[in-house]
């Protein structure tokens, strides 16, 4: 039957790692045994025995992905991690356009640092990571920058339509503590300021708790996913006309 089919690959996939990790041992164990370490001596050379493992090596990362590939469960994977990726886009989406931008919860992030692109990005993953962890609307402040004469949203989509960064002056600081109730609307953060008194647990490598166990099933890296869907929620470029009233060619 077609289950049978499918297990038969696995098994077989399986089966075919082991054998290779059995033929490295027998490899090594052989030139290991035939080597005099008093007289420093090897029966290969060292450039021989790095090809040799180079080929061990490639033969491994191809049966690694037939056992990634067997029962389909990489289409699997694909498609559940893509769902889970857009459930975290309609949660930032949720969170960062309330209906009642005055009395929602907001963390306004002043992003101060004068820096390149990627440092910038850096602080702005700071503030959505903080943000999305207590629950309030995040809203970005700042300057102009090194990778654009204007301000940050000037290149990216607005964090939110809802909450404007020109409508807040004073805020609360916040003393980054994650248990921290404030009945303040609106506490800040800004860039230059490292938590205190300890670093809080949802930094990174941390995960949303709700699925990190899915994801540890999912994906090798829990925390460069979760990254990845910040980002992929800021780097909403901005459309822009560049001005052309032709087709381009190029």
């Amino acid at each position: 039957s077609s289950s049978n089919s499918l297990t038969y690959e696995m098994e077989h996939a399986k089966r075919k790692a082991e054998n290779t990790m059995t033929e490295l041992w027998y490899f090594l164990d052989s030139v290991l045994g035939k080597s005099d370490t008093e007289k420093g001596q090897m029966p290969l050379k060292i450039p021989e025995l790095r090809e040799s493992l180079q080929g061990y090596k490639r033969s491994l990362f191809g049966d690694f992905e037939k056992l990634r590939t067997a029962n389909k469960a990489d289409v699997y994977r694909k498609q559940r991690l893509q769902e889970l990726g857009d459930l975290i886009q309609r949660r930032l989406e949720y969170l960062q356009n309330p209906t009642d931008c005055k009395t929602a919860k907001k963390l306004v992030c002043i992003l101060t640092r004068s820096c390149g692109f990627a440092c910038q990005i850096h602080h702005c993953l700071h503030c959505v990571i903080s943000a999305y962890a207590l629950g309030r609307s995040l809203v970005l402040k700042s300057s102009s920058s090194l990778y654009a004469s204007e301000s940050f949203d000037s290149v990216f989509e607005p964090m939110g339509s809802s909450c404007l960064s020109t409508q807040f002056n004073n805020t609360t600081k916040w003393p980054g503590t994650l248990n921290y109730k404030s009945s303040d609307n609106t506490i800040f953060l800004t860039s230059e300021e490292n938590y205190s008194p300890q670093r809080p647990a949802f930094l990174p490598p941390a995960v949303p708790a709700d699925l990190a166990q899915e994801l540890s099933i999912l994906h090798g890296n829990p925390s460069v996913w979760w990254i990845g869907q910040l980002a992929r929620y800021i780097f909403r470029l901005k459309g822009k006309k560049a001005g052309f009233t032709n087709t381009i060619v190029g």
